[in-house]
């Protein structure tokens, strides 16, 4: 048992993957009580962890509109020079990646999972190099397997490396209107994406407590304006090759 987990710590360091503890000054500062100042292990350019970027939560199974507005929140946070901040599963998180990629922005994505269970989806075959463009974290043990707890806790950091959170097509339950109730909790902006009427009653309790709803491209692009200041600069990109 030792010896395995002495292997996987080091296939991680020589994938360029750093260990982030609160101490350091590299830890972000956005990170507070309320996500219990875990450790971060990182694969890729720590340091943009520090610049408050555009959170992004959905279903796997989101409607196609809901799939093309999650993309076009991606470019939206290229073009504003902002990291695109999500999770890392198929549908509305893949879908934001691959937008600000292809746009030639930064994502960061957080894992529910070890760094070490980390594989490259299918979803981001043909770009030109990815992980150029995505810094991988993780506050779970190298090895730790996905769990809803996890997921749960996963949003937290989704929500504190964010300056506003978009939630695309919140259910009654599940991880994405989890995301949305954190980001509330951590007092930052969420914009919930819908297309259908009417507003159901758990979104309508989401907008009492401050969320705004956006129906179209144009209303997602000026919530987003409203609620981020964009930064001006972002350090360059240093991503180390995965292990195997």
């Amino acid at each position: 048992m030792t010896t395995a987990k002495l292997d996987l710590s080091e296939q991680f360091r020589n994938a360029g993957g750093v260990i982030v503890t609160p101490e350091e000054s590299a830890y972000p500062d956005t990170m507070n009580e309320r996500t219990g100042y875990p450790t971060l292990s990182v694969l890729g350019n720590a340091t943009v962890l520090s610049q408050q970027g555009i959170g992004l939560c959905g279903a796997r199974g989101s409607s196609d509109s809901g799939l093309e507005l999650a993309r076009h929140v991606g470019r939206i946070s290229a073009d504003l020079g902002v990291a695109l901040v999500s999770g890392y599963a198929k549908g509305v998180d893949s879908a934001g990646h691959v937008g600000a990629i292809e746009a030639g922005g930064l994502t960061i994505a957080v894992l529910a999972e070890g760094v070490g269970k980390f594989r490259l989806r299918p979803e981001y075959s043909g770009l030109i190099d990815p992980l150029e463009q995505m810094t991988i974290v993780s506050t779970f043990p190298l090895n730790a397997r996905w769990t809803v707890i996890n997921a749960m806790e996963r949003n937290k950091t989704i929500c504190s490396l964010s300056q506003v959170l978009v939630a695309i097509e919140p259910g009654e339950r599940g991880g994405t209107l989890n995301a949305a109730q954190e980001a509330l909790r951590q007092n930052s902006p969420v914009i919930l994406v819908l297309s259908d009427d009417p507003v159901p009653p758990h979104v309508a309790k989401l907008m009492k407590r401050g969320a705004d709803l956006a129906r179209s491209r144009h209303e997602l692009e000026d919530a987003i304006q409203h609620a981020y200041a964009p930064a001006t600069e972002l350090p360059p990109i240093g991503q180390g090759a995965l292990f195997d």
